[in-house]
């Protein structure tokens, strides 16, 4: 499979490609400079930006992806800014025949609240991460309004240790889930085996250690 990978350069990104390239699928992945990442047989970098949609759709053409995986990652001083294009690559995906969609967000981000312990929803989510959960919520809103066959991942904590292997996938947006936490390897793992199984197609899941 063909796969377009926004957010390459990202601990997340470089895990997924690792997953993806060893399962045996060709990755295209959109970065902002070439030479950023490790050569790999069946890995092309294509330089592009999200924020210029024209870029996206260049590297589209030029690759022909099957599907497409979003790793997207802002730091503070972009923020905003995916809450602006995710609607944008959406339109692309659909203009371009790219049907099947994963997008990485996050555990707290819209009814998934409720899956994280009292700690973390009083004192954790509004000092810390209030800003960033909220940001993430237009980009999913824009995802589950297409007519894509989307799954969205809401991996835990991430971490790039220990890598255990497995993973707990929880839809039930009332399961606590206390401290969710997941490798970086065990999201790419479940990303590459989502795109094969389509087991939470038009579905957001929640991912954490066992």
């Amino acid at each position: 499979m063909r796969i377009l990978l926004l957010g390459a350069t990202g601990g997340s990104g470089r895990a997924f490609i690792d997953a993806a390239l060893k399962a045996g699928h060709e990755v295209g992945a959109l970065v902002r400079g070439r030479g950023r990442l490790t050569a790999h047989p069946g890995l092309i970098e294509f330089a592009g930006d999200v924020t210029k949609p024209e870029t996206v759709e260049a590297a589209i053409a030029a690759f022909k992806p099957e599907a497409a995986v979003s790793t997207l990652g802002t730091r503070a001083a972009e923020s905003g800014t995916l809450t602006e294009v995710m609607g944008p690559i959406v339109a692309l995906f659909e203009k371009h025949g790219i049907q099947r969609f994963i997008h990485v967000s996050s555990v707290g981000v819209g009814d998934s609240i409720g899956q994280l312990g009292f700690l973390a929803r009083a004192i954790i989510v509004p000092l810390f991460l209030k800003a960033a959960l909220k940001e993430k919520e237009p980009q999913e809103r824009a995802i589950m309004a297409s007519s894509l066959e989307w799954t969205i991942a809401r991996p835990g904590n991430l971490v790039d240790e220990p890598v255990l292997g497995a993973w707990k996938c929880v839809e039930d947006p009332r399961q606590n889930l206390g401290r969710p936490l997941v490798s970086r390897t065990d999201l790419a793992a479940f990303m590459v085996r989502e795109l094969a199984e389509r087991s939470y197609l038009r579905k957001a899941v929640s991912l954490t250690s066992p």
